[in-house]
């Protein structure tokens, strides 16, 4: 499926902490393995990381653009 196919609710139409998503994600766990779980998750998916990469998107970073979120999902599946 490709990223452009993916419909972002409004509200998801900007930029996200990266953080935000993670617990979104796995809202029963702390915010800090939630991220820790996301990175880990983005990593272990080559294709979701190396897209990501191309979109502009290091592990570093603290938020993801729409593009990226839609890349995310599409890999992962919704968090709302």
């Amino acid at each position: 499926m490709s990223i452009k196919n993916i419909e972002l609710p409004n509200d998801y139409n900007c930029t996200l902490q990266v953080r935000w998503v993670a617990q979104r994600y796995m809202p029963t766990i702390q915010p800090e393995s939630a991220s820790r779980w996301l990175r880990r998750e983005i990593h272990r998916n080559a294709e979701l990381a190396e897209q990501l990469k191309s979109l502009g998107w290091a592990s570093r970073n603290h938020n993801f653009n729409p593009r990226q979120l839609r890349a995310l999902v599409t890999h992962l599946g919704p968090f709302w």
